[in-house]
């Protein structure tokens, strides 16, 4: 040190430090025997003085030589690309020795230990191995350069073992590189599967949680059996006519199957195609495919589906799986094939079917749907021991009021302040035992939260929708230029018009009241007559068709099941509501044919006369003025039948439309039809059952024509009889009654001014009716 940096780097006039004082004194100079300069920079000092302080006062220095001495030593004058195990060990724990101590020294030590523990367990970097490669290759080419240089055959085989080195090293790097991706991409499809699995549980159970907390759904007797098979069984086909709850249901039951075994996961799958991608052998789970089967066309053995249906079945058979199929009755019937043949469908399977006799919804069940659906909307519903308590300024316009109180009163009619939509005892009876082609709840549904649905009352659920109809009229049309579904629309016409001859009357009534109809419009498969369906179909499309029994017959069998049924020789119509769309639907052609096909319930919910304006989605069948003289002779002969046996009818269809429009030709006509049938009437004297129609019915027409009046039409007088004669519209129609006969049917009915003219009326026969009116 020369006396210039001595003399900066220390103040000789300074005493000695404090440790140096506290040491005996030998009697020579210690090192520490005078104190530094305060604020000495590194500049202060000399590269030498700067070299022996880390010299002997670093700690670390030792340390940061060995990894600059493994740097240039293994690493960056590396002469070979190998290093042997014993090498590699020692290089390894040196160099993890010398930086732990660094970062002892510099208080991360943690931090270090647990760098270094990833560095041992990870994988071979890809793109390092990669980096590696290019090196190797470039080694190789070089080498591959210096080989031609060579001449000795010596230098040759040395040069080879070492290429033989570089292509072995290559070919394990190659090899640690692939097996690398694979199991990157392995847990890649891992975590896409289970990502897949899980969002689809999730999705599940919130749709349970929604179907839950929903108060319009009521529990059926099928959902309890459904939980009680799959106990027992493996795969559950619930199938059923479109609305009939099939989704609701199943919903219903994997959350009752969830409840009692919590260990199990649902999955509801609309797809064949997603099962793969989520199934895992080791869970407990219940898969739910709603209508799979429905999105696969005709040709559904030839493509994957099937294979997966295989797959499916082997997971049933480890015993963790079951499988629940919802499937329209329609798409169950075109799939026949399939469920008959797969082994999943074979063994251990359940099946049920929400529109059969055993499953079909009770009426109790029923009316607590409706019920749900009302209070869901806010639809007030008054019984008979609660009327007192009704406040009617509570009702908005948008809601009905669903009375049990009057019988009298019309079915459906808005209230006098136009606030609501009443309907009596008889509308919702109705309704509670119709069985809807679309199914009950699904009329519940669209009939409590839609004001036009719910105007149309129990014709609603009694009659075809607007698509139904649709579907029939397009097959009609399209049979234009098209003979096979001009053919296929002639049979269903066929059936209606070709009912069983063997039903008298009276069976036919019962059959109807029963609600049996269409086994009064079966017919017989052997007795189809060819020849009639050549006829339709020249009336229908107005040309010829050359038929043959057995292509006729093939297309009956394409009709089962989606519009007919085939049972004991027997072919009728799937459901009535396809009867009355055919009906409708051939009005069009030829209506003189469709009138005597009438029952009462079509003259009461849908018949109209030509001037009616129906509404919004109502469904009429409107019969125009010529045909007038055949539809009174109908309505007369429906009266009579069923007063016979049902009086209710008779005074429902008293306040149906079809009256109360009071349109002047069809009532001039249906007076005509009952003064032509009460002439001919043997004896002349009328009985209980014809008294109604022959001599209370003429007045009721006229007073509701307002003709009931003595400056509108003459009355004379015979023994035991009144000759009225009246003129309606361009007619003057005389007629006789039995006064007595028309005064009793007057006091069972509401209409008192038809009383009061009655005994208003001079006659011989005073005595009697005074009599008549005490009692």
């Amino acid at each position: 040190m020369t006396t210039t940096e001595w003399n900066n780097t220390f103040k000789t006039m300074l005493v000695p430090c404090t440790s140096d004082r506290k040491r005996s004194t030998t009697g020579s100079t210690t090192f520490c025997t005078f104190a530094a300069k305060p604020g000495i920079a590194l500049k202060d000092l000399g590269i030498n003085i700067q070299g022996t302080i880390l010299k002997y006062c670093c700690p670390i220095r030792k340390d940061v030589e060995c990894l600059v001495e493994h740097r240039n030593k293994d690493y960056g004058h590396i002469k070979t690309a190998s290093l042997s195990d014993v090498d590699f060990n020692d290089f390894l724990n040196e160099t993890q020795d010398c930086l732990l101590n660094i970062a002892r020294m510099c208080g991360k030590e943690q931090e270090v230990k647990d760098v270094i523990r990833h560095f041992r367990v990870r994988p071979v970097d890809a793109t390092l191995c990669s980096r590696y490669q290019n090196t190797l290759l470039e080694t190789i080419n070089r080498n591959e350069s210096i080989k031609c240089r060579i001449r000795t055959h010596k230098d040759k085989k040395k040069m080879s073992c070492k290429l033989r080195k570089l292509e072995d090293r290559i070919g394990s790097l190659e090899t640690s590189s692939i097996e690398i991706k694979a199991e990157v991409q392995g847990l890649r499809k891992l975590i896409t599967y289970r990502s897949k699995r899980s969002q689809l549980i999730r999705e599940t159970l919130a749709e349970i949680d929604n179907h839950r907390k929903d108060q319009t759904y009521t529990e059926i007797k099928a959902v309890t059996a459904c939980v009680q098979m799959l106990d027992n069984s493996k795969v559950l086909v619930l199938s059923g006519r479109e609305g009939s709850g099939k989704s609701r249901n199943s919903l219903e039951i994997i959350r009752q199957m969830k409840e009692k075994h919590p260990e199990i996961d649902v999955i509801k799958l609309k797809r064949l195609t997603q099962f793969t991608d989520i199934i895992e052998k080791e869970s407990m789970t219940i898969v739910l495919f709603e209508d799979v089967f429905g999105r696969i066309n005709k040709q559904f053995c030839e493509n994957n589906d099937i294979q997966i249906l295989d797959i499916l079945h082997s997971y049933i058979n480890l015993g963790n799986l079951r499988v629940i199929f919802i499937m329209r009755n329609t798409v169950k019937h075109d799939c026949q094939d399939l469920l008959s043949s797969h082994d999943i469908f074979c063994h251990s399977i359940a099946e049920v079917d929400l529109n059969s006799k055993e499953f079909k919804l009770s009426q109790k069940e029923k009316q607590q749907i409706f019920i749900n659906y009302c209070m869901s909307n806010e639809i007030e519903i008054i019984y008979k021991d609660m009327s007192s308590h009704h406040d009617p300024n509570k009702i908005n316009i948008d809601k009905i009021k669903c009375s049990t109180i009057d019988k009298s009163r019309q079915q459906c009619e808005f209230s006098k302040d136009k606030r609501c939509i009443t309907f009596n005892n008889d509308a919702v009876e109705d309704m509670m035992r119709s069985d809807p082609y679309h199914g009950f709840p699904q009329c519940c549904r669209l009939f409590t939260k839609n004001l036009k649905f719910t105007i149309l009352g129990p014709a609603f659920f009694k009659y075809p929708s607007k698509s139904l109809l649709q579907e029939i009229e397009n097959m009609r049309i399209h049979g234009i230029d098209n003979d096979v579904k001009g053919l296929k629309y002639v049979i269903l016409v066929y059936i209606l018009l070709n009912q069983d001859t063997a039903v008298d009357a009276a069976l036919k009534y019962f059959l109807i009241f029963s609600g049996l109809k269409q086994y009064v419009s079966s017919i017989n498969e052997n007795n189809i007559d060819v020849q009639d369906h050549h006829k339709l179909f020249n009336e229908c499309y107005n040309k010829t068709f050359g038929l043959k029994l057995p292509d006729i017959i093939y297309l009956y069998d394409e009709l089962t099941c989606k519009y007919l049924i085939r049972n004991e020789k027997k072919i009728f119509f799937q459901h009535q509501a396809l009867q009355d769309s055919v009906l409708i639907s051939f009005c069009k052609v030829n209506p003189k044919a469709n009138i005597p096909l009438l029952s009462i319930d079509h003259m009461i919910d849908i018949v109209r006369t030509q001037n009616y304006m129906e509404q919004e989605e109502e469904i009429v069948i409107k019969i125009s003025k010529p045909y007038y003289p055949e539809l009174a002779v109908k309505i007369i002969s429906l009266i009579n039948i069923n007063q016979r046996y049902d009086r209710s009818y008779r005074d429902r269809f008293m306040e149906s439309k079809i009256i109360t429009d009071n349109d002047v030709d069809l009532i001039y006509q249906l007076i005509v039809c009952i003064k032509n049938e009460n002439q001919t009437l043997s004896p002349p004297l009328p009985s209980d059952e014809i008294s109604y129609t022959y001599h209370y019915l003429p007045l009721y027409l006229l007073r509701n024509l307002g003709k009931l009046d003595d400056k509108r039409l003459t009355v004379d007088h015979t023994k035991g009889q009144m000759l009225i004669s009246v003129v309606i519209g361009d007619h003057n129609i005389t007629f006789f009654i039995d006064p007595f006969e028309s005064l009793t049917n007057a006091f069972q009915s509401k209409y008192r001014d038809i009383i009061e003219w009655l005994l208003k009326i001079p006659t011989i026969h005073c005595s009697m009716l005074q009599t008549a009116s005490l009692t």
